[in-house]
């Protein structure tokens, strides 16, 4: 991106694609652990407090899936990444 001399309205729209890359694994993982959990709690439905362990687990999944899709999209984070970017493209330009 240094070499191409890319913009910083570019730049921030590949922050945002990355990220939403990001969010969409995140979103089948959750789904194939979701499939797994379910699995096993038809599995074993019998064992005591598996059923209030299950429920605990996808809420706790599931609040933290929603605050690192608020975080992703936050533009404090999309300003962090870009002064990443930022100071990449300096570093990169001292070593030439």
């Amino acid at each position: 991106m240094a070499e191409n001399q890319v913009s910083r309205d570019q730049l921030r729209k590949v922050v945002g694609f990355l990220d939403k890359a990001t969010g969409w694994f995140y979103v089948v993982l959750g789904g194939w652990l979701l499939a797994v959990e379910t699995y096993l709690s038809v599995a074993q439905l019998t064992t005591h407090g598996l059923l209030f362990k299950t429920l605990l687990a996808l809420l706790i999944l599931t609040a933290l899936g929603v605050a690192n899709g608020f975080y992703r999209t936050s533009e404090k984070r999309q300003d962090r990444a870009l002064q990443q970017i930022d100071q990449a493209i300096e570093k990169r330009k001292n070593e030439c």
